[in-house]
């Protein structure tokens, strides 16, 4: 039997032998080069086997090409796909959510001629890849992680697809403050997902779809001329409370005491060092002052109702 190449790259070669309507041998030749010109040619060799020889068209010898398995047996009339299962690592959250990194494990099985090879690619755009340990995802967000196996006489298993959604960061709160307006208000904010809160005396817990959570301790008052609020502990995530020096974190506006018509933000840092920012309707300028003790460190003016923003990160050092 002679085969001809009529377009260039590679092509798997399945040969079995048949004796009446039984497969009692087969033989696998996987990515075969192939081009225009080039011939494969299958004889019988000198012990009956069938042999695999491939050349120019038109050489009077070629290469012989050995198979990559030759099965006798049940094996050899193998055409079923092998199977491949998927095993995840991680720490669970809800909602089909994990709260950590996450490792997969594909494991393949075939009955038949048994597998030989398994691919995966960790996005529908990447390139595939064999796979040889175990699958690591690290970034927050949904991935799909797609996978096939092939068993050792080339029966392909059709792609199959994971997803994964990954979502390790608590909600971050946001107080808000609205001058003449009172109470102060809090809002729970998520880049995955939406939030829920579920309020408490004096403590509110923001909570994402994975099962994340940020619990804030505050205190506070308000009236028609004022609104104020001062944190006293912060639960993020799956740690402890951090609790913070009295009046650690203080907002205010009050237009009859600081500056008419003004607003003013307090934050006493660890170490002695304060912030302070006012605003002043009547002037329309910001103050900005950063303090050490009684000694002024920095003092900064701006025209202007724009106060500086400070956002709590996740670890509190030298509180």
């Amino acid at each position: 039997m002679e085969i001809a190449g009529s377009e260039t790259g590679t092509v798997d070669l399945k040969v079995s032998e048949v004796a009446g309507s039984e497969i009692i041998k087969t033989a696998f030749y996987p990515e075969l080069p192939v081009a225009p010109g080039i011939t494969g040619r299958l004889a019988a060799g000198h012990s009956g086997d069938l042999v695999l020889t491939v050349g120019a068209s038109g050489a009077a010898e070629g290469t012989t090409v050995a198979p990559s398995v030759e099965l006798r047996g049940d094996a050899a009339a193998d055409q079923i796909p092998p199977a491949t299962a998927a095993a995840l690592s991680g720490t669970p959250g809800l909602d089909g959510w994990f709260i950590s990194a996450v490792s997969v494990r594909l494991t393949a099985s075939d009955s038949g001629s048994g597998p030989e090879r398994t691919f995966y690619r960790s996005s529908a755009a990447g390139a595939w890849q064999t796979y040889r340990e175990d699958i690591l995802i690290l970034a927050e967000g949904t991935h799909e992680v797609q996978y096939f196996s092939v068993d050792r006489l080339g029966n392909e298993e059709p792609i199959q697809r994971l997803e994964i959604k990954i979502d390790m960061t608590p909600p971050e709160v946001l107080v808000k403050f609205t001058p003449g307006k009172a109470p102060v208000t809090y809002d729970g904010a998520d880049a995955l997902s939406s939030t829920t809160a579920a309020v408490g005396f004096q403590e509110t817990t923001w909570s994402d779809a994975a099962g994340n959570k940020t619990t804030l301790a505050f205190g506070g008052g308000s009236s028609p001329a004022a609104a104020s609020t001062t944190l006293r502990s912060v639960t993020y995530g799956h740690g402890a409370a951090v609790f913070f020096p009295e009046n650690f974190f203080s907002l205010q506006w009050r237009d009859s005491v600081f500056e008419p018509g003004g607003i003013y933000l307090r934050f006493a840092m660890a170490g002695g060092l304060t912030f302070e920012s006012r605003y002043s309707d009547a002037d329309n300028e910001t103050t900005a002052t950063v303090t050490a003790g009684e000694r002024d460190r920095l003092r900064v003016f701006w025209k202007g109702r724009d106060l500086p923003w400070i956002r709590l990160k996740r670890r509190f050092k030298g509180v």
